[in-house]
C-alpha cells in the first residue's frame, strides 16, 4: 500500500493507468544510462500488456539483458522516419496493448502532444518521449 508522504491515509489509486504523456529531455544521444534502468523496470511489469519501444535501430540485446530487460515482454518498432515515429507511437498509444510506449519523435508542438494525450487516455497506456536537448539554443 502507498501512503503520502505527510500522512497516514493511503493514496488512492487506480488499477489500472489513466493515460498519460511524460517528456524527458536528455543532454545527448550518447545519455542511454539515463533511462535504461527505468526501461527495464517497465520491462518487467506484469500487466499482460507491452513495453512498447520505437527504437530507429536495432539495440543490442546484450546491453539490453545487462540492465535486466525482459525481451519477452519488449516489443521493438523500428519507424522508418521521424514522421512515421510520431504516427506509430500515437497508434500504440490509441490500440492500448501496452502499459508504456517509448519513442523519440523529437520536440513537438502543443497540438501533437495534445493528440498524444488523447491517445494515451483511449488506451489507458503511458507514453514516454525521449528527445535531446537542442545544442546551441540553451533551451530544451
Amino acid at each position: 500500500m502507498r501512503y503520502a508522504a505527510s500522512a497516514s491515509e493511503p493514496l488512492q489509486t487506480s488499477a489500472s493507468p489513466v493515460g498519460g504523456i511524460t517528456e524527458i529531455v536528455l543532454p545527448d544521444s550518447q545519455s542511454s544510462s539515463i533511462y535504461l534502468p527505468s526501461l527495464a523496470f517497465l520491462s518487467s511489469q506484469t500487466s499482460g500488456r507491452w513495453l512498447t519501444w520505437l527504437v530507429p535501430r536495432c539495440m543490442d540485446r546484450t546491453k539490453l539483458m545487462q540492465y535486466g530487460f525482459d525481451l519477452k515482454r519488449t516489443r521493438f518498432i523500428y519507424p522508418a522516419s521521424q514522421e512515421d515515429c510520431f504516427q506509430l507511437i500515437w497508434k500504440a498509444l490509441a490500440e492500448g496493448n501496452s502499459h508504456t510506449v517509448v519513442g523519440s519523435p523529437g520536440r513537438l508542438p502543443e497540438n501533437l502532444l495534445n493528440k498524444l494525450e488523447n491517445a494515451a487516455r483511449a488506451g489507458r497506456c503511458n507514453g514516454l518521449l525521449l528527445r535531446y536537448r537542442e545544442s546551441g539554443s540553451g533551451t530544451a
